[in-house]
């Protein structure tokens, strides 16, 4: 029993650490877009890992600001008021998210680890999916862009 238990806990360990580490690196190429291409000032922006759904937010003069609200947009368009870098701005968590598991699953796979990289990357492709239900869903309940996809969608050209 007490080996089940600690089985139990270990793999509770393991996906919380996972999830950790996938949704900071996402938040973190939003974080560096916004602070190198966009040229966010680091006082005025930073990476919310405390609330769901985790996010970059921005200061509004005298709190910070997520990016489901409609507020975010316009703080955003002050450092890109024709939005030339919201496509890369929006796009680089999910970016950088792909390239680092990638990256890792590859390492873990060259080194005989295969079942750890095809869990890194289904692990990804679980949680990368379920934020799509997510934003989906509160896309159509608040009529505004909840998430990265609903956002992309809402200044695609097409």
């Amino acid at each position: 029993m007490l080996e089940f238990a600690l089985d139990i806990a270990t793999l509770v360990f393991v996906y919380t650490v996972t999830f950790l580490a996938v949704v900071y690196i996402h938040e973190v190429g939003h974080y560096v877009t916004g602070r190198l291409l966009v040229g966010i000032p680091r006082s005025e922006i930073t990476i919310v890992m405390t609330t769901l759904p985790q996010h970059v937010a921005l200061w509004d003069d005298d709190e910070w600001v997520g990016p489901s609200e409609e507020r975010y947009h316009e703080r955003y368009q002050r450092y890109d008021p024709e939005d030339a870098h919201a496509t890369t701005y929006i796009a680089s968590g999910s970016l950088l998210q792909t390239i680092c598991i990638v990256a890792v699953a590859g390492a873990l796979a060259v080194s005989g680890l295969e079942s750890a990289a095809q869990f890194l990357v289904l692990f990804s492709l679980l949680l990368t999916a379920s934020y799509l239900v997510y934003d989906g869903v509160f896309t159509f309940v608040t009529g505004y862009p909840a998430g990265d996809y609903s956002a992309l969608w809402a200044i695609s050209p097409l």
